[in-house]
């Protein structure tokens, strides 16, 4: 019955309207080039996207180079002020010589960090781990104060931390 109800309906309108009625109607939905065209401007916006995100998460790794270093600083500074020189407090790997001494830098995800200490002087080297996707970042600070970034795709070494390679002092 219904179906009857429809076909009077458009027989009624095609004797208003003419043939133009009988012409096929537009098929609804997308073409191939209107799906291929917004796969390639989704794809586009991803990459811009995801090289935003890599650079982001690098920045962020980099926070825990610069927290250790300036912790270890911070630790042999205080030695410096409490026995008059950097000897005998930290190790190679920047643990404490004596367990009395306690942390000097906490244990790090993708950093690994070397003490290099004498009378007068240390440096401490941060190095990026392979396994962190660190690799080739290093960032170091001395008893002066002085500070130096290397990372990846750098020409020069630059002398203070930086938290993108692009960047400059």
């Amino acid at each position: 019955m219904e179906a009857c109800y429809i076909h009077k309906i458009q027989i009624y309108l095609k004797h208003i309207y003419g043939e133009q009625l009988m012409m096929p109607l537009k098929s609804k939905g997308f073409t191939l080039i209107e799906a291929l065209v917004t796969v390639a401007l989704i794809s586009i916006l991803s990459s811009f996207a995801y090289s935003n995100y890599k650079e982001q998460m690098v920045r962020g790794k980099l926070m825990e180079a610069t927290k250790g270093l300036t912790e270890a600083q911070m630790r042999l500074e205080q030695r410096f002020q409490d026995a008059r020189t950097y000897l005998n407090y930290a190790k190679a790997d920047c643990s404490p010589e004596n367990s009395a001494f306690g942390t000097i830098i906490q244990p790090s995800q993708y950093f690994s960090f070397e003490c290099t200490t004498t009378d007068m002087t240390y440096t401490i080297t941060a190095r990026g781990k392979a396994t962190g996707g660190m690799k080739d970042y290093v960032l170091t600070v001395d008893q002066d104060r002085q500070k130096s970034s290397q990372f990846p795709g750098m020409t020069s070494t630059q002398p203070c931390w930086i938290s993108k390679a692009s960047e400059t002092c």
